[in-house]
């Protein structure tokens, strides 16, 4: 098969790939560099369930995170691959090489949110909620959001499923007023602010 098409034809396929050979080489890079055990670098994402899964320890995830990106650009380079050419193909780079690359490891990372936040909100029923303890508490995360006439910054209270697609969509505060706002539906500049808010609260 000629490397144009298989390239094209099985582009995400390659990416999630890439993305688990420089997740390993990065782990590896962090075991190698302080001398300690895997173990030593994560934690159960939720202690009151075995089968949560595990994630970087805070302490960890920004140098875990550099060593990825680095990787990731070295293994996608070597194999001329781009996430963000329709076929799959890297270009040739010249000066805006580095923004080129950027740009294209941006919207593999929002992808992946996409599908990551999707299946975290189905194990919990399709909906996350967020009281604070007392009235005046203050809310973990707060996000620009896009509503039907405004674009107003919420404090989130609500993530949820919507839809057959499904639509990510959330609830919350507005920061300005106070009032209660719903139905905002999550684009892929807000995937960011949704993660945060449901390592912070699950």
């Amino acid at each position: 098969m000629d490397l144009h098409q298989y390239y094209k034809e099985n582009k995400d396929e390659i990416n999630s790939s890439i993305m688990e050979i420089a997740s390993e080489l990065a782990s590896a890079g962090l075991v190698e560099k302080h001398g300690k055990p895997f173990d030593e670098f994560v934690e159960p994402e939720d202690p009151d369930d075995p089968d949560s899964g595990t994630c970087y320890k805070e302490e960890y995830q920004a140098e875990f995170d550099e060593l990825y990106d680095k990787e990731y650009e070295r293994v996608a380079s070597l194999m001329k691959f781009d996430i963000g050419e329709e076929d799959g193909i890297r270009k040739e780079s010249g000066l805006d090489g580095p923004i080129d690359s950027l740009v294209s490891r941006a919207n593999a990372w929002q992808k992946e949110a996409r599908i990551r936040i999707v299946e975290t909100l189905r194990r919990h029923g399709g909906r996350v909620t967020y009281t604070p303890e007392d009235e005046d508490g203050e809310y973990p995360v707060a996000s620009s959001l896009y509503g039907k006439h405004d674009f107003p910054r919420i404090d989130i209270t609500d993530v949820y499923l919507d839809g057959d697609a499904p639509y990510i969509m959330a609830d919350g505060i507005d920061t300005e007023d106070g009032d209660k706002r719903t139905g905002f539906q999550i684009y892929d500049e807000q995937l960011y602010d949704i993660a945060l808010f449901l390592r912070w609260v699950l």
